[in-house]
C-alpha cells in the first residue's frame, strides 16, 4: 500500500509520544480556525444568527487527557 507524504512524516518523523502530542495539540490547533470559520459561515448562510465558536486550548485538553491516561495506567 502506498503511503502519502504526511503518513510517512508522521510515522517516521516522530517517536510515539511525540506523534501523540502532535495529533492531540498541533493538528487541532492548525485546523480549528478553518473549521470555526466554515461553521460560522454555514450558520449565517442558513439564516441563523451569527455564531462564533470560542477558542479552544488544545494544549490544556491534551495535558488533562494525558494525566487521566497515566492515572488509569497506574
Amino acid at each position: 500500500k502506498e503511503q502519502t507524504w504526511i503518513q510517512r512524516v508522521l510515522r517516521n518523523g516522530f517517536d510515539p509520544q511525540q506523534l501523540d502530542m502532535v495529533i492531540g495539540t498541533y493538528c487541532p490547533h492548525v485546523l480549528f480556525p478553518y473549521a470555526r470559520q466554515t461553521i460560522s459561515t454555514m450558520v449565517e448562510q442558513g439564516g441563523f444568527p451569527a455564531f462564533l465558536m470560542q477558542p479552544i486550548n488544545f494544549e490544556q485538553i491534551y495535558s488533562d487527557n494525558l494525566k487521566r491516561r497515566q492515572a488509569q495506567a497506574a
